[in-house]
């Protein structure tokens, strides 16, 4: 089993085109049965197409899982259907 956790955030520029500042940020936990490779390459993947589409992605593969905690302010829990089987 193989953990590759992810953490991408961002903030805007401070520049006269920005009226507000955002800080997006959301964490990526990938559990594999795989090389760790291939959970560091499904976390990158996962953090480019989104949430939606990445756990849509997650979900297909075989002997992988994930967690993920988006941002402020909803702070929401997302896991895939069979992550209780790497954690309790």
């Amino acid at each position: 089993m193989t953990l590759q956790s992810y953490l991408n955030s961002a903030r805007a520029i401070d520049d006269s085109r920005f009226t507000t500042h955002h800080f997006l940020s959301i964490v990526i936990c990938v559990f594999s049965d795989g090389h760790m490779t291939d959970a560091d390459a499904l976390a990158t993947a996962v953090s480019v197409m989104g949430v939606e589409k990445g756990l849509a992605l997650i979900e297909k593969i075989p002997g992988t899982e994930a967690i993920l905690i988006t941002s402020q302010p909803n702070y929401e829990l997302i896991k895939t259907k069979g992550v209780g089987r790497y954690i309790r």
